[in-house]
């Protein structure tokens, strides 16, 4: 596979390119939305193959780097470890022979240090641990006594020594608290463990039994001792007379079996409690689960139960620090870096028995008999221009991957052209191809929501081209979200719960009075729907306004100030009236203040910053003494202009603006100032802003003309910082308003235009949007389960705005009744443009998107029909019309009126009576017995179809058997508690019933008659917790079912040896061990010319992918085919394509030789009518093409059920909503003949509220259902349904015949007014002429007559005068 990609980096920026980004481009914008999650899973797919790979760049080009997740730095020879110990600079290591060697990690490499120590081998030596001071301990057991053993000057000798037995094992860890040093150690034996609490001098201060698992201590000061035991989370302390002192006790009805516990304190964010990460089974115990918890002060909170890791094998170790997470298995370790899922793990292959140290830096150590050290990172592109000053020297190369085990196989290349560009670029430059999809489709009222990640450009506007019809095309980039009328708000802030829930709230003030609004459902509601939470009197004169949180006490802190008062407000969020106010007047003017969920931070007039607890207690300064002991080797003048922290992220570094320098301090729990760094500039800095892990200093530059920005990135903070890049300057202006949040950075001019930067995008994207306010007040709106920042909630103009991280559009569906048989479809396209500069446009290729709408809303509409003769029957002076022709939507029932005005459907006495009047609807009506009409059935009654010419009436006790006319022909007596499943293969049907101690297989045969024969028996090996399905073909049982403490899976029934064959495997590639099965659906297959004639197809929906398998049935051998992946393709008329996925339910229709036609249902009830070509011959292949060729609507927004029944071109579906069940009826006849645009439509339905239980007879001579089904009380219903027409007379000398049709379903009614044009018969020649014929030998007759008459008088009249 190969792509191509351009970047276009700036002339003085250092930027680290995401790989996974620039080479899964397009699964990675939608996965970092995480609204489709089609394109997550496939994103998912697509990189795992990358777990253990390396990226290699060719040819290397200077300042640029590739950085792959696990960078080996150095590595020498080791040994065979027991134990491991390191304070970050040196390791301790005990080896398996009882070896004590020290090593030094320095300048990134690792070298031993002095000579190793052999400890007699007399003792048995468990662990190593480095002391403070740099001692080194070892404990070991020799005749039934531990001993303490202290390492130095190559020697080593007992420090403290007590009777005690061989432990299993023992722990080793040290702590800080109250300035006093401990040593916590455990021994753990088979019925108990022990701890025990040492001082620094090796006294043995108190012991503790009990049956705890694990042990784990934050490296902290005055630390919490967190003890697992396997019900329990101890939080313990050491009390002042130096004993062991619970805190509080953690229990959780859903957790518990705990194994270990592994704990980290994080001082970048959410420094106030400590990061909790517990090892426990699943309730099945097949996997092994990681939780995620909060240890605050004197009480332990689950961060989120639904955000957990999951594993097949227990885990060895668990490591952790600010930004990754590490578990160890045997051979393996599991690298997840924190708040992201699964795309961005990596698996490394390590030595077992291997120990492994992870510090602060993200430096990982494997100490086996090779000692390596990787370096832990993202994987990057590095780009470093910031020596470069000149554009050009564009650059291209190849970026490979290769997969570990494979390295001769390249797995993905990527073709990057690199372009450097000059600060004043304002073009907009193609990056990708972002592959907009050609064809898209949305099913019912689903947006589509289209990201722009493709396009390298300054405030860059997407405007749509074309005039739509059906669909509003909007942008998701900055939309009004709502708004806020009657207060000033000054400030507004996010609050993280310990649930899966975010609260946000907006504080605001004025002199009489701070009020607090809270919103709860954002962003699950597309609009704040905020509420007023608390409103307090006040009367301050404030100047300013601060606000922090508190994981646990859970309340907000609100600060105001005036000159010199500080007013403290702390109210707590779950009861909205409750809140506690002191305030504190200090002699200095205050400049600035913060409040955090632990301080209260002042600075003041006087160049001094105090820190004080939210009582104004246990002050700390920090002034110009303080700053030169904690920066010993560094000459600064403490002159601070600013202070800043990031309370949202509940960071502990105070960031301080001291004009040249920025000088970070970390405020943790105990509240004493602890010196992280110092970053010096040659500019004198106006102001200082946080933008998450990034630091922007402001400052003015080009003399005095402009005000220029620089980023400064300090997420590997306390070692790291660097310089990455400036960001577009703007012209000089002390009226400028500079804000940030933790995703954007505000710069406000005073004629109320914003410049909105994103300092995490490189130079030529980081001017991201341009609007206009008059003030502004924003936060980011952080993801709660991945904890990520995806749009900030600004607010001006007293309105809310939200502004998200990448730009896009939303196509939504116009609820139009505008088009007839086919869906709704449009074509479009995007301009982009720069409001920097206007020239610069670029253009996105031609896409369409198809409505797949539910056909439901039925409307007032007038359709005109030109009959032609061979549609007028005037043989018996009428015409028939299929009402499936004329009516383009969903319906329940069709009746004529007699005008526009008859509300009322005309109640027929005759159809052929009203026919002769005019017109009548006609249908082929079955004939049944309504005997069983209305009887009541019991509540768990099974009712299934036989052979299509019986039913049976299923309950615990008897069988009932109605005939194709729904008479009694039979029944049998039963006896069990109850009955799970029936079905039927020909005259044989099935039923799963049990009793108290077992499950059974009871078949029956029915006679011709519908007598029931041939019983039998059959008791199950294992008993279903529930069964879903179960349907025989060829005698082979499948059942689809759940065992206990399993997932739904689908099995064949082995009646000879009486064993079930689990058919549903893993096939996921993420290898996460869930595959559960949904529905299935089973068919005789069989074709000419092959030699296999016994053969079943097996369908399967496996976790929402649709899989097929062969079952070749050979004397009494059975042999079961691999499964094989079908991809499904839904193809426009223009053959561009998309594949489908996400299904729950399948059901085979029709096999035609090797054609295979099936209905797969997705996730939004929308059923597809698809083709498959299936070849027995290949039945080892991964996978098969199929292409949809038809679709079935969703009906209204009810979930189908999977509850279908299919026979001889009728389909009913099943629906249901609120113990409401639909059952539609549907005629698939000639469905291939139809365009894919036209969908199938339900034509009539029967419902119920009552059960899901239905069955049908089809009339196999008419198109026509007789269906049975439970009604209201448990009664049996009977229901007859069949195509219809309309059917008129055609009338003496009628050219025309309108009729008012009124169709209806359960959402809506409308009128058709139908108006059929008919042809007037033409007039038949041949009569005409033998009539003119005939009219002529009439007059000859005539004529002749009166000659002959004229001459019979002549004559007579000649007689006369003779005579």
């Amino acid at each position: 596979m190969e792509n191509e990609i351009s970047l276009y980096p700036t002339v003085g920026e250092y930027y680290e390119y995401d790989l996974y980004q620039i080479m899964y481009q397009n699964a990675y914008i939608e996965y970092e939305k995480g609204e489709q999650y089609y394109e997550q899973q496939n994103m998912n797919k697509r990189v795992y193959v990358n777990y253990e790979q390396r990226w290699i760049q060719n040819p290397r080009i200077g300042n640029v780097d590739v950085i792959n997740q696990f960078q080996e730095m150095n590595s020498i020879i080791g040994n065979q470890y027991k134990s491991l110990s390191s304070n970050n600079t040196h390791f301790g290591t005990l080896s398996m022979e009882n070896e004590v060697i020290i090593y030094k990690w320095d300048d990134q490499t690792l070298q031993q240090i002095g000579s190793s120590v052999y400890i007699d081998s007399s003792y048995n030596c468990f662990n190593i641990h480095l002391f403070a001071f740099f001692d080194i301990l070892v404990d070991c057991y020799q005749d039934d006594q531990f001993n303490l053993l202290i390492v130095y000057d190559q020697q080593y000798h007992s420090k403290y020594s007590w009777q005690s037995s061989l432990p299993i094992k023992t722990k080793f860890l040290s702590m800080v608290s109250d300035n006093n040093t401990y040593i916590i150690y455990a021994q753990y034996y088979y019925n108990y463990s022990m701890l025990s609490l040492f001082s620094h001098q090796y006294a043995n201060l108190t012991q503790w039994n009990n049956n705890f698992v694990d042990f784990d201590i934050p490296i902290r000061i005055n630390p919490y001792i967190y003890i697992l035991t396997q019900q329990q989370i101890l939080q313990c302390t050491i009390s002042s007379n130096q004993a062991f002192q619970l805190q509080y006790n953690f229990t959780s009805p859903n957790i518990s079996n705990f194994i270990s516990i592994n704990l980290y304190y994080n001082i970048q964010t959410y420094s106030q409690c400590d990061q909790i990460l517990l090892q426990y089974p699943s309730d099945s115990g097949e996997q092994f689960l990681i939780t995620s918890l909060w240890g605050c002060t004197n009480q332990i909170i689950i961060n989120n139960i639904d955000n957990q890791y999951k594993f097949n094998e227990p885990l060895q170790t668990i490591l952790q620090n600010n930004q990754y997470i590490i578990f160890q298995q045997n051979q393996l370790i599991h690298l997840y870096q924190i708040g992201k899922a699964l795309v961005f793990q990596y698996n490394n292959k390590i030595e077992t028995n291997s120990l492994l140290y992870f510090n602060f830096d993200n430096e990982l150590f494997s100490f086996n008999e090779i000692i390596i050290a990787y370096k832990i990172q993202i994987p990057s592109l590095q780009v470093n221009l910031t020596n470069i000053q000149v554009p050009g020297n564009n650059s291209n190369f190849t970026l490979m991957c290769f997969n570990q085990k494979k390295e001769l196989q390249s797995q993905s290349i990527l073709k990057i052209n690199l372009i450097i560009l000059p600060k004043n670029d304002t073009n907009i430059y193609v990056m990708f191809n972002q592959s907009f999809p050609q064809y898209q489709y949305a099913i019912m009222n689903n947006n589509v929501k289209i990201t722009f990640s493709s396009y390298s450009g300054s405030f860059l506007n997407f405007q749509k081209n074309y005039d739509i019809d059906y669909f509003q095309f909007s942008s998701t980039t900055f939309t009004t979200i709502g708004s806020l009328s009657y207060y000033y708000l000054v400030q507004q802030l996010s609050i993280m719960q310990n649930s899966s829930e975010t609260l946000l709230f907006f504080i605001g003030y004025n002199k009489s009075q701070l009020s607090i609004f809270y919103c709860s459902n954002y962003p699950q509601q597309s609009k704040l729907q905020y509420k007023e939470f608390n409103v307090i009197k006040i009367s301050v004169n404030a100047i300013s306004l601060q606000t922090a949180y508190s994981i646990y006490p859970e309340i907000l802190i609100i600060g105001l100030s005036d000159n010199q008062t500080i007013y403290l407000y702390q109210q707590q969020y779950e009861v909205n009236r409750t809140y506690s106010n002191q305030n504190q007047t200090f002699e200095q003017e205050i400049i600035n203040f913060l409040v955090t969920q632990n301080n209260v931070v002042i600075l003041f007039s006087n160049k001094e910053i105090q820190i004080m607890t939210l009582d104004f207690e246990n002050i700390s300064t920090l002034n110009q003494d303080q700053i030169n002991q904690h920066f010993q080797n560094k000459t600064i003048q403490f002159n601070p202009q600013q202070i800043v922290m990031n309370t949202q992220l509940q960071s502990s570094f105070l960031f301080i603006n001291n004009i040249y320098e920025v000088i970070i301090i970390s405020l943790q729990q105990n509240s004493k100032p602890i010196p992280i760094q110092l970053i010096q500039v040659n500019f004198a800095i106006k102001q200082i802003n946080l933008v998450n892990q990034q630091l922007i200093l402001t400052f003015v530059c080009n003399n005095y003309q402009s005000i220029c920005f620089q980023v400064w990135n300090v997420q590997n903070l306390p070692k790291y910082y660097y310089y990455e890049k400036d960001l577009y300057e703007v012209d000089n202006d002390n009226n400028l308003t500079i804000q940030s949040d933790n995703l954007f950075f505000y710069v406000t001019f005073p004629n109320s235009t914003v410049y909105i930067y994103n300092p995490s995008l490189p130079y030529h994207m980081s001017l991201y949007f341009k609007t206009t306010q008059l003030s502004i007040n924003s936060i980011a709106f952080q993801n709660q389960n991945s904890l990520s920042f995806n749009q900030s909630i600004i607010f001006g103009y007293n309105t809310f705005y939200s502004l998200t991280q990448t730009q896009g559009m939303l196509i939504q569906y116009l609820q139009s009744n505008q088009y007839n048989f086919t869906y709704p479809q449009t074509i479009y396209s995007y301009t982009v443009t720069s409001a920097l500069n206007p020239s610069a446009i670029q253009r996105t290729p031609n896409q369409s998107i198809t409505q797949l709408t539910s056909f439901s809303v039925i409307k007032n509409k007038s359709v005109t029909i030109n009959l032609t003769l061979d549609e007028q029957d005037n043989r018996d002076n009428h015409f028939s019309y299929p009402l499936n022709l004329l009516v383009d939507r969903q319906y329940q029932i069709c009746k004529i009126l007699l005008n526009i005005s008859d509300s009322n459907s005309i109640n027929f006495f005759s159809v052929t009576k009203w026919i002769a009047k005019g017109c009548a609807i006609t249908a082929n009506k079955s004939i049944y017995s309504t005997s069983m009409q209305n009887t009541k059935v019991s509540e768990n009654s099974l009712l299934t179809s036989i052979n299509n010419q019986f039913v049976s009436l299923l309950n615990n006790n008897q069988i009932t058997i109605l005939n194709n006319r729904f008479q009694n022909s039979g029944y049998t007596k039963i006896n069990f508690s109850l009955c799970l499943a029936s079905t039927s293969f020909n005259y044989t049907y099935y039923l799963i019933c049990q009793n108290k101690t077992s499950q059974y297989l009871i078949n029956f045969t029915l006679s011709s008659s519908g007598k029931i024969a041939n019983q039998t028996y059959l008791q199950l090996p294992i008993a279903f917790q529930n069964i879903f399905k179960m349907r025989i073909s060829l005698s082979q049982v499948f059942i689809l079912g759940k065992f206990d403490n399993q997932d739904q899976n689908l099995y064949w029934f082995n009646q000879s040896n009486n064993s079930f064959l689990q058919l549903t495997q893993e096939f996921s590639i993420l290898n996460d061990n869930e595959y559960n099965c949904q529905d299935f659906s089973v068919e005789i297959f069989y074709f000419e010319g092959y030699k296999q004639q016994n053969m079943i197809i097996i369908f399967q929906v496996i976790r929402n992918q649709l899989f097929y398998r062969i079952m070749e049935i050979q004397s009494e051998n059975v042999i079961i085919n691999p499964l094989i992946y079908v991809i499904v393709h839904y193809c426009n008329f223009q053959y561009s394509c998309i594949e489908l996925n996400q299904f729950n339910y399948v059901l085979i229709i029709k096999i035609i030789d090797r054609q295979l036609t099936f209905l797969v249902t997705d996730t939004y009830s929308v059923s597809h009518l698809v083709s498959i070509i299936i070849n027995p011959e290949k039945m080892q292949q991964f996978n098969s093409l199929a292409n949809v060729i038809r679709t079935i609507p969703n009906y209204l927004n009810f979930l189908y059920t999977g509850n279908s029944v299919y026979f001889r071109g009728i389909l009913i579906q099943q629906f249901t909503k609120m113990n409401e069940y639909v059952m539609g009826i549907y005629y698939l006849d000639s469905y291939e003949s139809k365009s894919i645009y036209e969908p199938i439509l339900m034509q009539g339905y029967f419902q119920t509220n009552a059960s899901n239980q239905y069955a049908v007879i089809v009339n196999q001579e008419y198109p026509s259902v007789i269906s049975l089904y439970v009604g209201p009380k448990d009664k049996l219903i009977f229901s007859s349904f069949s195509t219809q027409n309309i059917t008129c007379n055609l009338g003496k000398k009628l050219l025309q015949r309108s009729v008012y049709l009124k169709c209806s379903n359960s959402y809506s009614n409308g009128i058709y007014n139908i108006t059929f044009n008919l042809q007037s018969k033409e007039h038949n020649s041949k009569a005409q002429m033998y009539f003119l014929l005939s009219l002529i030998i009439l007059l000859l007759f005539y004529f002749f007559y009166k000659i002959i008459s004229k001459m019979r008088s002549l004559n007579q009249l000649n007689m006369d005068e003779e005579l």
